[in-house]
């Protein structure tokens, strides 16, 4: 089973159902280029910029990411 077909690209595609800018670098290789993930450096996290409204709706899209991984996790489960 690959982590990133049945994990991490279902999640990025709900990251961007949600609204969220979001940069697919694929599977198979380790980023270490970190323009290519819109990053000023590789030890970045997350970047908050390019979520619309963010500062209003910060509370809902955490809430949401974390249903949705609840919910991907119960899937794997099953």
């Amino acid at each position: 089973m690959s982590e990133y077909l049945h994990v991490e690209r279902p999640f990025l595609g709900q990251l961007a159902v949600l609204g969220w800018s979001v940069v697919d670098q694929g599977q198979g290789m380790v980023p270490s280029d970190p323009a290519k993930s819109l990053r000023a450096g590789i030890d970045t996290e997350i970047l908050l910029a390019g979520v619309p409204a963010l500062e209003a709706r910060h509370e809902r899209i955490a809430v949401e990411i974390v249903k949705l991984a609840e919910k991907r996790q119960e899937e794997l489960l099953e």
